[in-house]
């Protein structure tokens, strides 16, 4: 049973999620994680976390709570805060003891449903939403719409390549991430072909080397963290040449970040509650040189900012120290599994840097899968994240 039931999830995810967007992602994912605890829990296994994990998750939730007393927006930051407790189902997979996995037998033919999506995504993508988006007009006929789905799949596809190489099907893997390559490509969002290229280079460099993978690991996490935050006001005030070749999405994230800057400024040291960016107003930085963020943002695109600014410099730090102890971790690994979760990392690492709020449920249901996928299968006996 627990088999049929992560590789469900696992299906699902890069079937109907890259299409759908993500939407059901949480859903799906802790129906699943319930699924899989009365399996395990049939077999009289107890569920522990671990201390790592208690710390991490429990010191982010407390900050959020202290947040919330002195909230900029308390309306906001506690429905927020309320919702974040729905993630405590799909992130206790991180905590499943790890045991083998008895597959279903479909589970052989899933990359060549997975492929098969993928060329029904490019089919719709260029032909400009004639397939599918016709029924989808909530979505006022956007092929934005698609932009999650494919980005989710640019972190999760690592670690099923990775099973696939073992088992000698390293074309097919290759064809996969061609598929999603061209998809994501012709796609309005460089979300995911830049996830898709941080994935591969950190992956890369961790197959040939464990520390050169971590070296460049803990690089793109100080251009995450801080590097990428301190340029933005730099690029505004000095640097509207080179602004104005970004695309105008890029461009408005830089202006977001820089006035969301301004306003952390203002009281580096306390956290201003969970989902609090998006009421802050725009003002402060270098207002008066915006050509897109003249509203405030739904949130500031940026995983280390919206940590530092919505739960102060504390946050923060639990943050950057959490992606620290997975590369850590994930440093022991055998080459092969090795390069994919580096991959994976640095994927998911891209995308919270530019594209989703961290709040959004389905992103971190995307990280609890990811994570456990590569923790359960195909790793060596000690190279789990959290144990």
């Amino acid at each position: 049973m627990r088999g049929r039931v992560l590789g469900g999830m696992m299906a699902l995810a890069l079937t109907v999620g890259m299409v759908s967007g993500g939407t059901y992602a949480l859903a799906g994912i802790g129906g699943a994680a319930v699924l899989y605890f009365m399996a395990v829990a049939v077999r009289r296994k107890l569920l522990l976390p671990h201390p790592l994990a208690l710390f991490f998750g429990g010191g982010l939730l407390a900050l959020a709570l202290l947040a919330d007393l002195t909230a900029f927006a308390p309306a906001r930051s506690w429905a927020m805060t309320l919702r974040l407790a729905t993630i405590i189902a799909p992130l206790t997979l991180l905590f499943i003891p790890r045991e083998p996995i008895v597959w279903p037998r479909w589970f052989f033919y899933l990359p060549w449903a997975i492929l098969g999506v993928e060329i029904f995504m490019i089919a719709e993508l260029g032909s400009g939403g004639k397939i599918l988006m016709p029924f989808l007009h909530a979505k006022d006929d956007s092929l934005t719409y698609y932009n999650r789905g494919l980005s989710y799949a640019a972190v999760l596809l690592w670690p099923l390549c990775a099973m696939l190489i073992r088992e000698k099907r390293a074309r097919l893997a290759a064809a996969l991430l061609a598929g999603l390559l061209i998809a994501s490509w012709i796609s309005p969002s460089r979300g995911a072909p830049l996830a898709l290229a941080a994935g591969a280079a950190l992956g890369s460099a961790a197959w040939a080397s464990r520390r050169l993978g971590f070296a460049l690991g803990l690089a793109l996490l100080g251009v995450v963290a801080a590097g990428s935050l301190a340029a933005a006001p730099w690029l505004v005030e000095k640097h509207q040449d080179w602004l104005a070749h970004f695309p105008p999405s890029w461009r408005h994230r830089v202006e977001i970040w820089d006035y969301l800057l301004a306003r952390l400024a203002e009281n580096p040291w306390i956290g201003l509650g969970p989902d609090a960016a998006g009421a802050l107003p725009v003002g402060g930085g270098h207002q008066s040189l915006y050509v897109y963020a003249l509203f405030p943002a739904a949130h500031p695109h940026h995983v280390a900012l919206q940590l530092w600014l919505e739960l102060g410099p504390l946050g923060w730090l639990l943050g950057a120290g959490l992606a620290v102890v997975c590369l850590a971790r994930m440093s022991p690994w055998p080459a092969l599994e090795r390069a994919a979760g580096m991959a994976a990392f640095g994927a998911c690492l891209t995308l919270a840097c530019g594209s989703f709020s961290l709040w959004t449920d389905s992103l971190l249901a995307l990280m609890a899968l990811t994570i456990f996928w590569c923790r359960h299968f195909g790793v060596g006996d000690d190279a789990d994240v959290f144990g």
